[in-house]
């Protein structure tokens, strides 16, 4: 029971104190208004999208509108919608990933809101007209990504780059992957206003490894820098291009010799099956030619068995028969009159056999009487009516 009321008055109490201290964060919010970027917890695009908006753009607007000031047959506020942000509102891996896409170089500014020339170099230089029109020329191959050090991206991007003064300018190459970058030079901190000389400054800058003061200074800099490293890239672009093509070139030697080896595959296949069906052809034709042979060696066998000798002249109930050919030549031949039709058959079918004439299917009809002899089991004397006969053979096939 005790152990209950304890836990009781604990919720009780936990309540009390959300609900008294939830309005004083409410009034701190009210007194102490949130700076730029100081949620660190907003993604990288959402980040990069308020840096662009509430940092840059300001800027850019305040000096066109400066500029078109000084003209006034221009509408400050239409030409500063003319200039466009240069910077990518997209987080940072996007904007390597996108500079890597297009082959160009990446310049990176991080922002540091509470430091005290930040102001001056957003202003004055990454907001001067000339600076912000050659980051978006089409010219200078460029791409441009910035973050404040109080959102993640950006203090994550910072770390990487192991940043120690601020402002920070870097110009990145992204040609080794879409989530390598390479730094090829970098500034940190802003330099002096000493040189009274430009051209000395300008030395001085390009031999520096200080942001230059001036924006002028800033984008001879800049410039140098990236027509600099541009070449070095297209030159290493160039070399990409040209192993891409010969690998294309091997790709595609290689595909059509494969295409080629698969027809000659191909080819080869249907050689080796007409080789096989003309095989199984030949031993088709072949083994109809030996069924067939050898079904007329069984009817010749039978044929012989069927025939007797010859009987002798002046033996009794003896047909003498005279067998005409196709061929228009003659047989006389001595049958016992109580032989059948078959046997005579039979006799035609070996005299064809031994002088080899290819007769298969034939008929027999004798003259008189005139009629066809296709009862084989009738006898001679029978069929015939007499004892000497002709018999005409008739070839069925010709």
């Amino acid at each position: 029971m005790l152990e209950q009321i304890t836990r009781i008055v604990i919720r009780f109490i936990t309540l009390l104190l959300k609900i008294l201290v939830s309005p004083l964060g409410q009034i701190s919010k009210i007194l102490f208004p949130p700076g730029e970027f100081d949620d660190a917890r907003k993604s990288g695009d959402r980040a990069a999208r308020a840096f662009c908006s509430e940092v840059i753009q300001p800027q850019i607007t305040q000096a066109v509108q400066q500029q078109a000031g000084a003209n006034v047959n221009v509408d400050a506020a239409a030409a500063a919608d003319t200039i466009s942000n240069p910077f990518e509102a997209s987080s940072y891996a996007n904007a390597v990933a996108s500079a890597h896409r297009n082959h160009k170089l990446l310049m990176v500014y991080l922002h540091s809101p509470h430091h005290p020339n930040a102001r001056h170099f957003v202003r004055d230089c990454l907001g001067d007209v000339r600076v912000v029109n050659f980051l978006n020329s089409a010219d200078s191959n460029l791409m441009c990504w910035g973050g404040s050090i109080h959102a993640a991206d950006g203090a994550s991007v910072a770390q990487g780059l192991k940043v120690c003064q601020f402002p920070f300018v870097a110009l990145l190459s992204c040609q080794r992957g879409i989530r390598t970058a390479e730094v090829l030079f970098r500034m940190e901190g802003l330099g002096s206003r000493s040189h009274a000389d430009a051209n000395l400054a300008r030395r001085a800058a390009l031999t520096s490894n200080e942001i230059p003061f001036h924006a002028t200074d800033f984008l001879a800099v800049l410039s140098a820098h990236v027509l600099h490293y541009q070449t070095i890239i297209e030159e290493a672009n160039a070399r990409r291009r040209l192993r891409e093509e010969e690998a294309a070139l091997r790709a595609e030697q290689d595909r059509e010799f494969q295409e080629t080896l698969a027809a000659d595959r191909r080819r080869e296949e249907e050689r080796l099956e007409e080789e096989r069906l003309e095989r199984e052809r030949i031993a088709e034709e072949e083994e109809k030619a030996r069924l067939e042979e050898a079904q007329r060696q069984s009817m010749l066998d039978q044929a012989r068995q069927m025939v007797p000798e010859e009987p002798q002249t002046g033996t009794p109930g003896v047909a003498r028969l005279r067998l005409f050919l196709p061929s228009g030549s003659r047989v006389d031949r001595r049958f016992q009159a109580t032989d059948r039709i078959a046997v005579i058959r039979a006799f035609i079918q070996i005299y064809f056999h031994e002088k080899e004439i290819a007769i298969q299917n034939f008929e027999l009809s004798s003259n008189y009487p005139k009629k066809i002899l296709d009862d084989d089991d009738a006898s001679i004397e029978e069929a015939l009516g007499a004892l000497q006969a002709v018999i005409m053979v008739r070839d069925l096939d010709a």
